[in-house]
């Protein structure tokens, strides 16, 4: 399977949910907020929130419990994502791979928009 297929089949549509899942993928284990995930990520808080969501609904995070009452942990479901995260990183690895990979989840996007008749 293609690379975007296999990051839309794990529900990632956003570049906001793929940085995400770039940032979990070299940082695993992590005790953050949502104002220092989106300042690492380059996204607005309310995206990486919407992303957060999406990536724990879709179990590609969980959520443990923290000692910190400032942040919250976040692990990344590793055993969920092994079979087509490291094709993700390795095309991702350069600019112009994320580059592309955004291209492609922007035009999706925009396509199922106008399919929904969406604006």
């Amino acid at each position: 399977m293609e690379v975007l297929g296999l990051i839309e089949a794990a529900g990632i549509r956003e570049a906001c949910d793929l940085d995400l899942l770039l940032f979990f993928s070299r940082h695993p284990r992590v005790v953050l907020t949502n104002d220092q995930l989106a300042t690492y990520v380059g996204h607005e808080v309310e995206d990486v929130a919407r992303a957060l969501e999406l990536m724990l609904g879709a179990s590609l995070l969980k959520q443990g419990l923290s000692p910190s009452a400032a942040g919250k942990m976040y692990v990344l479901a590793v055993d969920d994502v092994a079979e087509w995260l490291e094709p993700v990183r390795r095309l991702c690895a350069t600019p112009d791979g994320r580059h592309a990979l955004r291209t492609l989840l922007k035009e999706r996007r925009l396509q199922t928009q106008a399919t929904n008749g969406e604006r």
